[in-house]
């Protein structure tokens, strides 16, 4: 039910031929909606529902008593879930005839089961579909050893179709517990992306830090090929082709593939937000508009950032390095020194006192020698007397 096929081909991501996703965007989709997902009512209680909806020769009264109403909460859960799944990438686009329902997956092992009574007003469809579910231990021979065929047949598809919702559930945790963490406290620890040497050091630090959670994950895949494919332009071009059983196993490989590509997911320090920074310059900060604008637009995604461009909304990115260096003039005296000197340095380009040339010289001369001072290279004293002259 979830699984998909991805090409990979440079920094994009083609699902099942045609879905165009870049290197990472789908894991930073689920780091923002995890939250969520993860507070849905009941999903805790998933395997146990399983387990009691599985047909044994043996089944106390209590079960088979209960058998309905377990049926029906169970099927409330999934319809939640399914809510959240269809919002999400890249089922949003590739579940374009809805979801399995578990109601249906017990109807067609309808002999397995009391049926309806039948009324004058019921429909021949309604008639011969069964809404409340009683396992059949007056007509099937029960208790005996061995399952009837089709029993076991049942117990064998209600296990998978509760698994394929368990897998799901089991990446969301692991992007709670594995990949926020390394994505958050490790992988931008240094504010800047990170070289071959430096992920690979990264990488061993939280594995082992952790217990080796990424070295647990296990990657399923149904088939690898190299094929040729269109892209979005209608060129051809040759793509790595993996069948993912699971959503885990495709952000296990896309994480790793698009981190190699500098596709890094990360936490915007003013909004709070996850977004890509798809390589080129770095940045703490997203494109989306400030949380506390008054008259933002309620929608979200690139369409969000469309409109902030076109309404001149501010942005995190526009504001949000101006904010942190006032923090750090406020704080810090090295840059409240250098903030100084650049303003009376302004000062005197303003009143021509200074070329632009000359200006331009003197604020990199100025840049330089403040990093010096603060990664603690050169003494304060020494910085603030060179700084003024």
């Amino acid at each position: 039910m979830f699984s998909f096929r991805a090409s990979f081909w440079n920094t994009d991501v083609y699902i099942n031929g045609h879905e165009k996703y870049a290197a990472n965007e789908i894991l930073t989709a689920y780091l923002n909606a995890v939250e969520s997902i993860l507070r849905i009512k009941g999903i805790d209680d998933l395997k146990d529902l399983q387990h009691d909806l599985t047909i044994e020769a043996d089944m106390s009264c209590d079960l088979i008593q209960s058998y309905n109403s377990h049926v029906w909460k169970a099927a409330e859960i999934f319809d939640r879930l399914n809510e959240a799944i269809d919002r999400l990438p890249p089922y949003d686009r590739i579940f374009v005839r809805g979801h399995d329902s578990l109601p249906d997956l017990l109807n067609r092992y309808d002999e397995l089961f009391v049926h309806n009574t039948s009324t004058d007003d019921m429909s021949d469809a309604e008639e011969s579909r069964i809404v409340h579910f009683v396992p059949d231990v007056g007509r099937i021979e029960w208790p005996e050893p061995d399952l009837p065929e089709s029993a076991t047949e049942f117990n064998e598809m209600l296990h998978s179709f509760f698994g394929e919702y368990l897998d799901f559930l089991a990446a969301c945790r692991e992007v709670k517990k594995t990949y926020a963490p390394f994505i958050t406290e490790v992988l931008h620890r240094d504010s800047a992306f990170p070289d071959t040497h430096t992920l690979a050091k990264m990488f061993d630090e939280f594995e082992g830090k952790m217990g080796h959670p990424f070295q647990k994950m296990k990657c399923r895949m149904g088939g690898f090929a190299y094929k040729p494919q269109k892209d979005a332009d209608g060129q051809m071009i040759f793509c790595e082709q993996i069948e993912f059983l699971d959503l885990r196993s495709f952000l296990y490989y896309d994480f790793w593939n698009g981190l190699r590509l500098n596709r890094l997911p990360t936490k915007c320090r003013l909004c709070g937000r996850y977004f890509l920074l798809e390589g080129g310059r770095y940045s703490p900060y997203c494109s989306n508009p400030l949380p506390d604008e008054p008259d933002k637009p309620r929608f979200g995604g690139a369409e969000l950032v469309e409109f902030a461009r076109g309404a001149n909304f501010r942005t995190c990115r526009d504001v949000g390095s101006k904010r942190r260096y006032d923090d750090r003039c406020k704080t810090d005296p090295v840059w409240q020194t250098y903030n100084r000197a650049y303003k009376a340095h302004y000062a005197r380009y303003m009143k021509k006192k200074m070329t632009a040339g000359e200006f331009e010289v003197w604020s990199r001369y100025a840049s330089e020698l403040r990093d010096r001072a603060a990664g603690g290279l050169i003494l304060f004293e020494d910085f603030r007397r060179e700084i003024r002259e």
